[in-house]
């Protein structure tokens, strides 16, 4: 029994994104995977030519591109691993991996090209990131104040910042590749110093361990320069053969370290001056602080105390609107004034009302509730009735707490 292939059906069941070209280029078949990759129906994608769906909008750059692959196309048959990207549509790019292969027919002639695409666009951008990261690491290398280096198993620069670069007075392009020997006969270094430095580097590449030690350098004049460097194994490219080295140069510590010792009790002194010193102002500090708060609550208490009830009364007594206008104002406006303090402040006059704090200051000068009310103009029950909602916001209803003394150790 003869078994008769579906290729039909074999093209839909692909897991990839499957397109079939003519010579020219042209779309004459592809499956749903590519379709729904692209954002189309299969209908619209078939007749439509490979460039339709190309970022690339520049038909020469387009045409030296494809070069390549039509040439290995013809002579080889197939191309692997063939990035590229398609424009979906609704206009954002995709990134693609594909494999293309040639079409021939009983006779061997070439009718056309099969290519099988997957999409690898979260590749792509996490290579873009890897790469993007790269690079500003490696700006902050080059344009770093230390001297940063990096240099393989022979002593060669591969990475350096611009301050190595201009220690030895040359372009940063000019010193990769050299090594240190290169730069004894410039007078930067004498060769014992270039044998003990390229020693201590295969030291922490063969050991595989950091080392942080002081090393010297004897310029052309016999002067130093001495530098204390971190020095670390460093993996590149997938080789281990390299080093990390982080200089700071330490001539000046190292001339002075004398002067540096013999003044070393007059420092221990003097730090102890500074330790008192700073006691003292931590004290004052403290003080200013509790001095600031302080002022700060009374500032909010006789703002609410002696502008809001004037305030509330104007409101009552101004029927034009442009008058009340302007109380709102003047409202907006001492509010925006006492808002820091309300946030940082925790006195009990600030859930109080306009009315409850006259009546509480009147309290905390001893009056009793009848005088209150001739006072204010307001009836004794009112009074009695502030009271209580005084005693309730600030949390001493139901206690024996005496009112007027509470008061007295608010503000």
């Amino acid at each position: 029994m003869e078994y008769k292939i579906d290729y039909k059906n074999i093209l839909e069941s692909m897991a990839e994104g499957i397109i079939v070209f003519d010579l020219e280029g042209r779309m004459v078949n592809v499956n749903e995977e590519f379709a729904d990759m692209l954002g189309y129906t299969k209908n619209e994608l078939i007749g439509k030519h490979v460039d339709y769906f190309s970022p690339c909008k520049n038909p020469e750059i387009h045409i030296e591109n494809m070069k390549p692959i039509e040439n290995k196309l013809r002579t080889v048959g197939y191309v692997k691993n063939h990035e590229t990207q398609y424009i979906k549509k609704d206009g954002t790019v995709v990134f693609a991996e594909a494999k293309i292969s040639s079409l021939k027919d009983d006779k061997n002639k070439l009718t056309g090209y099969i290519t099988a695409v997957w999409v690898v666009t979260d590749r792509k951008s996490s290579e873009l990131k890897l790469r993007e990261s790269e690079d500003f690491l490696r700006k902050i290398i080059i344009n770093g104040p230390e001297y940063i280096l990096v240099k393989d198993k022979n002593g060669k620069y591969v990475v350096a910042s611009k301050s190595v670069a201009e220690y030895y007075g040359m372009d940063l392009d000019d010193l990769i590749g050299k090594t240190n020997f290169d730069f004894v006969t410039t007078g930067k270094m004498s060769i014992p110093d270039a044998e003990r430095i390229m020693k201590s580097d295969h030291e922490v590449i063969n050991s595989g361990k950091k080392i942080i030690l002081e090393e010297s350098v004897t310029l052309s004049d016999g002067s130093k320069k001495w530098f204390q460097t971190t020095k670390v194994p460093l993996a590149w490219k997938g080789v281990s053969d390299y080093v990390l080295g982080i200089s700071i140069e330490i001539t000046e510590r190292k001339m002075n370290f004398d002067l540096l010792v013999k003044k070393e009790t007059e420092l221990e002194a003097k730090n102890k001056s500074l330790n008192e010193l700073n006691i003292t102002m931590k004290v004052l500090l403290q003080q200013k602080d509790k001095d600031r708060l302080e002022l700060e609550k009374k500032v909010l208490s006789k703002i609410k105390l002696l502008v809001d009830p004037h305030l509330e009364k104007l409101n009552q007594f101004c029927s034009k609107p442009i008058n009340k206008n302007l109380i709102e104002i003047i409202k907006t406006n001492l509010q925006e004034i006492i808002s820091p303090f309300t946030l940082k402040l925790s006195s009990g006059y600030i859930n109080l009302s306009a009315s409850e704090i006259q009546v509480a200051d009147f309290i905390k000068q001893g009056l009793r509730n009848k005088e209150i009310a001739e006072i204010i103009n307001i009836s004794t029950e009112t009074v009695a009735v502030h009271r209580k909602n005084i005693r309730k916001k600030l949390g001493i209803s139901n206690t024996k707490t005496n009112l007027n003394a509470y008061l007295k150790t608010l503000l």
